[in-house]
């Protein structure tokens, strides 16, 4: 809509403000003069003014009527809003009377109910008074069942009293006949009485005397023994009243009584028995005779001296052990030259239980014989200035080693030629050997590693560590001749020195290094890596060459990358290693600087295990050192201590040390979980670890 207001403030004479209003005369052509001019204007001007007002007049009227019809529409509104809460009011009215009149139902319903249930509860009544009245009838009859039974018992027990009574007439016979045979007499008396099932004894019983046998039967007489080498065989007599014999032995003294010793055999009725597989050494055996009446006679004793030790009690030049065991328990510091062990088909043990220093030793010499050492002491220190040979001329020769140190300067011959054998079983201790030959010439040679340290410069044949630690010098790389196969459970250890062939500095091609481990076959490594520095400060650059390329990934099957090297970057007192080209399936352990006791953090294989089959807590020890090991609980209880002297003991040896965990060790079950532990030294904690404990 357009508002206009016009007003007018000048008259109709006054031409000035016409003039300005309107413009000149000369503008409007047709009229004569400004009069006529401004009467023309001025009329426009009332008919504008006269049109406005109309138009104003006519948007009043039109306003009125809108706002008068939404005023309409308003009251209609309000009125339809009225009329529909009346009706909702009169439906609530109507909900509210169906609601009261269903209440009214169910609560006739409920009443309903109640009393068909008051008469259910009435009835039942009646039924259990019902049932009261069969159970007392039941009662009364079982209680009638109950005397008929008690009748029959009575009847049965007399009839069992007349039994006993001819039983215990038959017994009183036999006894008598035994007695008459033995000759040997003693009076006792036997009464038998019938008792039934509710305790009531009977008034007549059988009555009747006997006359036992109280007395020992003779002893053995004649008690001979006889040995030979490791047996012994003992003969005897025996008298009319016995009827069995038990043989007893004693290593200490004559076995006085029936428990003394421990028993060889019993209940025999021979007059001979032989013993096999005994020591040297005094034996000493008693018998005792037994009756039929279970009386035991006195000891007969007889003592049998067993010698089966060699001819020679101490080994010298060209000296032949020929057959028996050899006991070294005294330090030879002279070397023993060429001794033979076995030989000429007879078969010879010697253990070394002390120093023993020899050069050129040979076990199993000549067809048919059989030559063997054992080294299972900590005190055993056997030094071997020449060559070893185990087997050679049809022989066979075997060393075991589970303790001690073994130092063979020469080769270890394992099976010398083609109808020879060896065998070395290293399952603790240190050996180190020049080189180890296994099977030479056609010879049948095993190597059997389950634990220990070996320290050699080569293997001829295949070379498999099962659980022990090969430790490889870097100014003593170790080729193998075949194939070395590295277990989980095993580890190689690295030293790295100055004098180290397999260093390759500064942009050296690392083809120009020696590797420290290598192998003309599979090379296969899984277990533990430990790497430790000698005298060595690692420069930028600088390159170890750990493997040979033909190295592979234990049970992957896949190559080391191109270049298999570790890279060893600029290092701080505690070393670090990085390489992408070396993996292993166990665990890297980086030694830290020699001012260390424990090269790194202690670590046990398997975890998590069962108590029952063990583990082994695996740690390095740049020295010796007196070692105690606690075990605790995850709240702090300890379950288990044990102190690991320095140098003797597994665990507190300088170099890779393993202390075993299990049940038996422990002596006592754990349940299963977390368990901490530490390594104590000189009253400081220098390592811990936790392990596992899985359920039974």
């Amino acid at each position: 809509m357009l508002y206009m207001h016009a007003t007018s403030s000048f008259s109709m004479c006054d031409d000035v403000a016409v003039e300005a209003f309107v413009g000149r005369p000369e503008t409007f052509p047709g009229y004569a003069n400004r009069f006529e001019v401004n009467q023309h204007i001025w009329g426009n001007i009332t008919a504008l003014r006269n049109y406005v007002n109309d138009q104003v007049t006519a948007i009043g009227i039109e306003e009125n009527a809108d706002i008068g019809g939404l005023q309409g529409q308003l009251n209609a509104e309000v009125a339809d809003r009225a009329v529909d809460e009346a009706v909702l009011q009169t439906n609530i009215d109507a909900e509210a009377t169906t609601r009261a009149s269903a209440v009214t139902g169910l609560q006739s319903q409920v009443t309903t109910t109640a009393n068909g249930l008051a008469s259910e509860i009435a009835a039942r009544g009646t039924a259990e008074a019902l049932l009261q009245t069969n159970i007392d009838a039941e009662a009364t009859t079982r209680a009638s069942a109950v005397t008929g039974l008690q009748s029959q018992v009575t009847t049965t027990a007399n009839g069992l009293a007349s039994e006993i009574s001819d039983r215990g007439a038959a017994i009183s016979t036999l006894q008598q006949t035994m007695l008459t045979q033995f000759g040997i007499y003693d009076t006792s008396f036997l009464s038998i009485l019938a008792v039934d099932s509710f305790g009531n004894t009977s008034t007549a019983g059988v009555t009747t005397s006997n006359t036992i046998d109280t007395t020992a039967p003779t002893p053995p007489s004649s008690v001979v023994g006889t040995n030979s080498d490791t047996s012994v065989t003992l003969r005897w007599s025996l008298s009319n009243d016995t009827s069995a014999v038990a043989l007893r032995k004693s290593r200490i003294a004559i076995p006085a009584l029936p428990t003394d010793g421990l028993l060889v055999t019993e209940n025999t009725t021979t007059t001979n028995y032989t013993l096999t597989d005994l020591e040297d050494g005094t034996y000493y055996f008693s018998l005792f005779a037994t009756d039929a009446f279970g009386n035991v006679s006195e000891k007969a004793s007889t003592s049998v001296t067993v010698d089966a030790k060699p001819t020679l009690v101490k080994l010298v030049d060209r000296s032949e052990v020929k057959k028996g065991t050899l006991e070294i328990t005294t330090d030879v510091t002279n070397p023993v030259v060429n001794a033979e062990i076995g030989k000429n088909s007879d078969s010879a043990t010697v253990n070394i239980g002390a120093t023993h220093t020899s050069s050129g030793t040979k076990l199993g010499v000549g067809s048919g014989s059989v030559g063997n050492i054992v080294i299972s002491s900590h005190n055993a220190s056997w030094v071997d200035q020449g060559d070893v040979k185990l087997g050679s001329g049809g022989g066979a020769g075997n060393i075991l080693q589970s303790d001690g140190m073994v130092d063979i300067s020469g080769s270890l011959s394992l099976g010398s030629d083609s109808t020879s054998s060896g065998n070395y079983s290293l399952s603790g201790g240190t050996l180190k050997a020049q080189t180890i030959v296994i099977g030479a010439n056609g010879g049948t040679g095993t190597f059997d590693w389950t634990g220990g340290t070996l320290q050699t410069s080569g293997v001829i044949g295949d070379l498999t560590n099962k659980s022990g630690t090969l430790e490889v010098d870097s100014d003593r790389p170790v080729n193998v001749t075949g194939n070395y196969v590295q277990f989980a459970s095993g580890t190689v250890a690295f030293t790295l020195k100055d004098s180290n062939p397999a260093l390759v500095s500064g942009n050296k091609s690392v083809s120009t290094a020696t590797p420290l481990l290598s192998s003309t076959g599979l090379l296969t490594i899984s277990g533990t890596i430990i790497i430790q520095k000698s005298g060595y400060s690692p420069k930028p650059g600088d390159h170890i060459v750990l493997v040979n390329r033909s190295a592979h990934i234990a049970s992957k099957e896949s190559h080391i990358a191109s270049i298999p090297t570790f890279v060893l970057p600029e290092l701080d007192s505690r070393m670090s290693c990085y390489t992408s080209a070396f993996e292993t399936e166990g665990t890297i352990a980086v030694v830290g600087s020699s001012s260390d006791l424990l090269a790194s953090r202690p670590l046990n294989f398997p975890n998590p295990f069962k108590l029952t089959t063990g583990t082994s807590i695996g740690y390095w020890l740049n020295n010796a050192a007196d070692i105690e090991l606690r075990i605790y609980t995850a709240t702090g209880s300890e379950v288990f201590r044990k102190s690991l002297v320095s140098g003797v003991d597994d665990g507190a040896k300088s170099g890779y040390n393993k202390v075993p965990i299990s049940r038996d060790i422990i002596g006592t079950d754990l349940p299963s979980g977390v368990y901490p532990y530490i390594l104590i030294s000189n009253s400081k904690v220098v390592g811990k670890g936790r392990f596992v404990v899985r359920p039974q």
